[in-house]
C-alpha cells in the first residue's frame, strides 16, 4: 500500500501533542543505510554504584540498540500485574501465584512514588478501586496506605476482562499490604520484570527505580517503559545499558513509518515495543484521539480522522511483515494484554516474542499444551 506522503503529513500534524508535526518531518526523515540484522550493543554500568553520571549518558544510534542478554530473557509468559484476573493485582502474593504456581517468564508492574519517597509496586494513584479507601499513594506516606479489600470484594481491572463473566478470583485471598519495589527485586532476584513508570515526567522516581535496578544488578533483567515519554527518555539519558519499550505514541509513529514504507530504514532507539491487539484496547484509543481532536477541528473531521487513524493501527498490528521488520532489526515484540486462548494463538501466529496476559494460569495451559 502506498500513501501520498502530503496525506500523512497533514494526518499526523493533527494527531495529539507528542506525535511528530508536519514541520519536523525533514528533520526525522533522514534516511540511513538499511540494517540487515540488529545491532546489539552490550553497555554495563562501570560499577555497582547507583549514582547516575554523565558517563552513561547514550551516543545517538540510527538502529535499535539492547544489552545482549536482554536479547536471551525469556518472554513467552508475561503475568500482566501479577496476573489482575486470577490474585489480587500488584502484590507480592499474585507474583509468588504467577510465579510458583504459573511458571511465569516475567513478571509486568507499575510503580508509583509516595509522599515519603517509596518506590511502591500499583498500577492506580489512588487507591480507591483496590482498598474502598479513598486516598492517592503520591499523597500518603507508605505505612499509612490501607490493604486492598479481600478477593470476594474485588474486581479485576474491566480494560481487558470482561467483567460480566468474570468467574472469579482462582482463590480466595485476604486483605494484602501495598508493595515496595526494593521488596519484590529481593523476593525475586532473578525474575525478569516489565516495569512501567506511572507517574507522568516523573524524573525523581525514574531515577530512583534506576538507582534500584542498578543496587540489586538487575540491568540484564529488567524492561522499563512508561506511556509517558519524558520518562522514557530520562531511561535512555541516565541508563542505557537498561532495555526500554516504547510508549503507545511511539508505536503509532512506527506504524505510519511502516506503510510508507520506511520502517526499516528508520532511527530504532527501543529494546522492545509492547503491542495491543484486541479490539477493545482500539475501540477505546478511537474515543480518546476524538476527544483530543473534536474541539479543534470539527466533530465529523475528527471522527474520520480517529476511525482511519486506528483502523489502520489495528491492522497493522496483525502484518506479519510489520513485526518481522522490527524482529529483524533487533526489537522484541510483545503483545499485550490478551487473556483468551484465540488472542494467544493469534499473537503467536503474528510472531510473538511473547504474550502479556491477566490470566497467567490460561496461558500456561495454553504454552503447555504446545510445548512452549
Amino acid at each position: 500500500m502506498r500513501l501520498n506522503s502530503r496525506i500523512i503529513a497533514a494526518t499526523v500534524s493533527l494527531t495529539p501533542a507528542g506525535l511528530t508535526l508536519a514541520t519536523d518531518l525533514p528533520r526525522r526523515f533522514t534516511f540511513i543505510a538499511p540494517c540487515r540484522g540488529p545491532l546489539i550493543a552490550r553497555c554495563q554500568p562501570s560499577s555497582a554504584s547507583t549514582s547516575l553520571s554523565a558517563a552513561h549518558t547514550p551516543a545517538t544510534a540510527s538502529i535499535a540498540t539492547m544489552p545482549a542478554d536482554s536479547q536471551k530473557m525469556p518472554l513467552w509468559h508475561i503475568s500482566h500485574r501479577g496476573g489482575a484476573a486470577e490474585a489480587p493485582e500488584n502484590t507480592l502474593a499474585a507474583f509468588q501465584y504467577a510465579a510458583d504456581e504459573c511458571k511465569t517468564n516475567m513478571f509486568e508492574l507499575d510503580v508509583w512514588q509516595t509522599a515519603d519517597k517509596q518506590v511502591v509496586v500499583a498500577h492506580d494513584n489512588n487507591t480507591m478501586r483496590m482498598t474502598g479507601v479513598d486516598c492517592l499513594i503520591t499523597a500518603t506516606r507508605f505505612s499509612d496506605l490501607p490493604k486492598t479489600l479481600p478477593t470476594d470484594q474485588l474486581a479485576p481491572p474491566d480494560d481487558h476482562v470482561d467483567v460480566k463473566t468474570f468467574g472469579g478470583f482462582a482463590r480466595s485471598y485476604p486483605p494484602q499490604p501495598y508493595l515496595l519495589l526494593e521488596d519484590l527485586f529481593k523476593s525475586f532476584p532473578t525474575m525478569p520484570m516489565h516495569i512501567d513508570v506511572k507517574e507522568k515526567g516523573s524524573r525523581e522516581t525514574v531515577v530512583k527505580v534506576i538507582q534500584l535496578v542498578r543496587k540489586y544488578r538487575r540491568e540484564h533483567l529488567t524492561f522499563l517503559s512508561s506511556f509517558n515519554d519524558a520518562n522514557v527518555k530520562t531511561v535512555r539519558s541516565l541508563a542505557p545499558e537498561v532495555p526500554v519499550t516504547s510508549p503507545p505514541l511511539r508505536l503509532l509513529q512506527l506504524m505510519i513509518f511502516y506503510w510508507i514504507g520506511y520502517l526499516p530504514y528508520c532511527n530504532l532507539r527501543e529494546s522492545a515495543i509492547s503491542i495491543p491487539l484486541t479490539r477493545h484496547f482500539f475501540e477505546w484509543e478511537r474515543k480518546k484521539l476524538f476527544n483530543a481532536l473534536h474541539k479543534r477541528i470539527g466533530v465529523f473531521v475528527a471522527g474520520k480522522i480517529a476511525q482511519w487513524l486506528t483502523g489502520l493501527a489495528y491492522r497493522a498490528m496483525r502484518q506479519k511483515k510489520f513485526i518481522r521488520i522490527l524482529k529483524r532489526r533487533g526489537v522484541r515484540v510483545i503483545y499485550w494484554v490478551l487473556n483468551y486462548d484465540e488472542d494467544f494463538q493469534e499473537a503467536f501466529d503474528l510472531g510473538a516474542d511473547g504474550v502479556m496476559t491477566d490470566r497467567p494460569a490460561a496461558l500456561r495451559k495454553y504454552l503447555d499444551k504446545r510445548g512452549l
